[in-house]
């Protein structure tokens, strides 16, 4: 679904409501632009994201990519800060094992 309007400094013309936005020139409709964020927040696979969304494995993978790069993005301007003034913050090695198959020794710490 594209939308369209009409504006009057266009005389008529028709555009669509995505022009200069990142959604511009694209070729999904709104309804597939928010089931791919959705399913990339529940972690769903490639695959399974591309059937439901039908679109091909690279243009799901390519949206993830961007989303993932939007958040890369966020973080890297917001980082995080832990403790404050006053507060002491430890932070320690954790070793966390489990077997593989169930099977060997246990790991001791």
């Amino acid at each position: 679904m594209v939308l369209y309007g009409r504006f009057p400094s266009h005389k008529g013309c028709k555009k669509s409501i995505w022009d200069g936005s990142f959604l511009s020139g694209q070729h999904i409709t709104f309804k597939i632009f928010l089931m791919l964020p959705l399913y990339w927040v529940y972690s769903v696979s490639v695959g399974i994201t591309a059937g439901e969304a039908k679109v091909s494995k690279v243009t799901a993978i390519q949206w993830y990519q961007h989303f993932r790069d939007i958040c890369s993005r966020w973080l890297v301007q917001n980082p995080l800060r832990l403790g404050g003034p006053g507060t002491v913050v430890q932070i320690d090695e954790s070793i966390i094992t489990q077997p593989k198959y169930g099977v060997g020794h246990v790991v001791r710490e």
